[in-house]
């Protein structure tokens, strides 16, 4: 599922919201119900706990819209934050008082290594779906999530990694939510 929003409107609110309640109904691989979330029965819907991760560890246009989308979020969706090094914008959401881990992926080869750590963090945190926010973040996620039944949901905020690689990391993902249509491009046609 692939959805965008208008670059004068960007999806905190809204699109991501809903992109991330879908995932959780429906898991990844196959049907999961988050232990936090009540019996069908109950009538009652509580959110669902989710594991933001950050391409990347200095504060820019992405790092600036995931801030806005998680102070619009109830304080239980957010387990945790995980950025993929350590520097300025992990000290302004710890400072927020948010939940962050630091897990480094190096490039290449490398990110396989990474991807493995990146798996024991999402494992330890323990939330149903996984926001990756970036592409960086997406194939990182992609590939750490793989054979599980977590739900990726990828926030697209550029055309990096369009083409063959944005395609693949897509049929990972529950849902890639696009800011513009301009992003989410790669996927039509």
């Amino acid at each position: 599922h692939v959805a965008h929003r208008s670059p004068l409107h960007p999806p905190p609110g809204g699109a991501v919201r809903a992109s991330l309640a879908r995932a959780a109904e429906g898991g990844g691989r196959g049907k999961l119900r988050p232990r936090d979330a009540p019996a069908a029965e109950s009538g009652e819907r509580r959110p669902v706990p989710v594991v933001f991760i950050s391409s990347h560890e200095q504060v820019g246009g992405a790092e600036i819209l995931l801030q806005r989308l998680l102070e619009r979020l109830p304080p239980e969706s957010i387990r945790a934050v995980v950025l993929l090094g350590e520097g300025p914008f992990a000290d302004d959401l710890r400072r927020q008082g948010y939940r962050v881990e630091v897990v480094p992926i190096g490039r290449r080869w490398r990110m396989l290594v990474g991807a493995v750590r990146l798996r024991r963090a999402l494992r330890r945190i323990g939330a149903p779906v996984v926001h990756a926010n970036g592409a960086r973040a997406a194939i990182a996620a992609a590939a750490a999530t793989l054979g599980t039944s977590l739900s990726l949901v990828w926030l697209k905020v550029d055309c990096s990694q369009d083409g063959r690689v944005a395609k693949l990391i897509a049929r990972r993902c529950r849902a890639v939510v696009g800011i513009s249509s301009t992003v989410t491009e790669t996927f039509t046609g």
